[in-house]
């Protein structure tokens, strides 16, 4: 049973060490990566932001030496083996898992820690009265009570002298833990190592861990994907060729206000729409790199958001909400204010909602937001405002409308603004039993 236990409490010591032993603190940089505009058009400019992030974990604790007082450490009965490790029912069986609290194997059992007899047994876990122990020639003294140590008689003990402990519980004798002057240092390059200070107090023998060097610059490399090419990158970013690549100062020099790294590329005007781009930046410095998160964009002239199309309880009560981003190419230009604005649902049937208003009518409300604004039947608001370089959004509603019935469910929605179409092929979703309508691009 000794053997048992012994093997035990070693293996636990083992654990605690191991959890305890500091690690030498890396110097990482992370990223974080996103696009300024999705989608964007074939011809268009695909615009990156990438902004560094210092991801260093804090400092170890300083190394110190482990070497805690000689004395007397209570561990909880638990069921070892089979077997109970501890309190009243030591050596009786017990069913509980191996090194589990139970019943079976109740109160408490001392053993010595940190010191020349690790592991022995210095007390008893059952409850004992107090008592006065001794001889004539040595005195007596008061055990097993609150006042353990106090004389008690000099001829004959005096039980009465003796203080009950208010615990109620038996105490370890403490005698019977052998000093162990030499500890082992909790951590650093002489983790392990015997070391003499007292316990927690910093020394020369278990000396601080080499920490990571601190990194000055990190590299930063952007892939550019296929079908792109490189216009320019501010903070002395540049291209050799098949990357976006930057030399700048770790985060740490900057926080909290560190600048963002921008990149602009060209997209060639043979990629298809639908063609998805992807890339990810990585970021090295003297610990190591880091990937960021994946970051895809959508190449495509539009990018549809919502429309749905209601008949109303009669006729002249039909509504309309459409809400869309489309993107220009690099040689295109947009001025709402002065151009001829329409949109168009049609099917099979014909237009289902056919707005169209004159050039002058959506007018700039603040920078590159521009708005029409009508109580009349129709359309009641139009808001295109431009969310990125070369990316618009658009909101249409209306409302007061005479709406046909609907004969297909393959609709097409047009978007005209001056010079510049914009066709998407849409299908409708019925709902309230045929009175309206969702559109959803799926086929």
């Amino acid at each position: 049973m000794a053997s048992i236990l012994a093997g035990k409490v070693v293996r636990r010591l083992a654990l605690v060490v191991a959890l305890v032993t500091p690690q030498v603190a890396t110097a990482l940089t992370g990223s974080s990566l996103r696009d300024l505009a999705d989608p964007v058009t074939p011809g268009g400019i695909l615009s990156y932001r990438v902004t560094l992030q210092d991801l260093t974990p804090p400092a170890p604790a300083v190394p110190t030496c482990f070497n805690p007082p000689a004395e007397c450490a209570t561990f909880p009965a638990v069921c070892v083996g089979g077997l109970c490790n501890g309190g009243p029912s030591v050596g009786l069986t017990c069913s509980a898992p191996d090194g589990g609290l139970t019943t079976e194997c109740p109160g408490l059992t001392f053993a010595c820690k940190r010191a020349q007899n690790e592991n022995t047994y210095c007390g008893q876990a059952v409850p004992s009265s107090p008592q006065c122990i001794g001889d004539t020639s040595n005195g007596f003294f008061c055990a097993d009570s609150a006042n353990n140590g106090t004389p008690c008689g000099t001829t004959e003990p005096d039980p009465d002298v003796c203080q009950t402990d208010p615990n109620g519980s038996a105490q370890p004798n403490q005698s019977f833990c052998l000093s162990n002057p030499t500890g082992i240092c909790s951590g650093g390059p002489n983790f392990g190592m015997t070391c003499t200070t007292p316990h927690g107090t910093t020394t020369a023998e278990c000396p601080a861990g080499a920490t990571a060097p601190t990194p000055t610059t990190v590299a930063v490399d952007l892939p550019m994907p296929a079908g792109t090419s490189f216009i320019d990158a501010d903070n002395g970013g540049s291209s050799n060729g098949s990357s976006v690549v930057w030399n700048v100062p770790a985060p740490f020099t900057c926080n909290p206000n560190c600048a963002p790294l921008n990149a602009r590329l060209l997209v060639d005007t043979l990629v298809p729409e639908g063609t998805v781009l992807q890339t990810q930046a990585t970021t090295t410095d003297v610990d190591g790199f880091l990937v960021s998160p994946l970051q895809m964009t959508t190449i495509a002239r539009f990018q549809f958001r919502s429309l749905t199309l209601s008949r109303g309880p009669a006729p002249g009560r039909g509504r309309f909400s459409y809400r869309n981003r489309f993107s220009l190419s690099q040689t295109e230009s947009l001025d709402p204010g002065n151009e001829a604005f329409a949109l168009r649902v049609s099917n099979s049937g014909g237009p289902l909602v056919d707005f169209s208003l004159p050039a002058g009518s959506v007018q700039e409300s603040s920078l590159r937001v521009f708005t029409f604004r009508s109580s009349d039947p129709g359309i009641r608001a139009v808001v295109l405002k431009e969310v990125g370089p070369g990316l618009w959004s658009i909101r249409v509603r209306a409302a007061r409308l005479i709406v046909p019935p609907v004969t297909g469910l393959t609709i097409t929605i047009e978007l005209t603004i001056g010079d510049d179409t914009f066709t998407q092929p849409a299908r409708f979703l019925v709902k309230g039993g045929g009175r309206r309508f969702v559109a959803t691009t799926a086929p």
